[in-house]
């Protein structure tokens, strides 16, 4: 008696039922339609962060290799500085012994001491 009944409705309204049917199957595919349309957008979302977190990395590791290379460039400056000084230090006490030679005597005797002085600098590899 069930299946009968159930028969007789189904033969009766078929275009409603096909109706509903077609109903149903276009709102499945829409649901598909946004989940997969979702899933796109996360990916794509990910793809962006994964990019931009390599360039960070890359920004982080060129960042720090330069701060490396100014502290290696400021030490270089700085010993720089000390041999000028230095350099500057033994050029001034050479000119001074040139400086002090007289004027209208004999100025081999004066100045021997300086050229000894840059001759022995020399042989000892200190000449700046």
């Amino acid at each position: 008696m069930g299946f009968a009944t159930l028969l007789r409705f189904a033969l009766a309204n078929w275009r409603l039922i096909l109706i509903g049917g077609g109903v149903t199957l276009v709102a499945g595919f829409l649901w598909s339609y946004q989940v997969r349309l979702a899933n796109a957008r996360a990916d794509a979302l990910q793809a962006k962060y994964q990019a931009l977190a390599d360039a960070n990395m890359a920004n982080l590791q060129t960042i720090a290799q330069m701060q490396a290379d100014r502290a290696m460039a400021d030490a270089a400056i700085v010993r720089e500085q000390a041999r000028r000084m230095q350099a500057e230090t033994k050029f001034s006490e050479l000119l001074k012994g040139v400086n002090d030679a007289p004027i209208d005597g004999c100025v081999g005797p004066a100045v021997r001491g300086v050229f000894d002085r840059l001759r022995s600098d020399a042989a000892s590899g200190d000449a700046d």
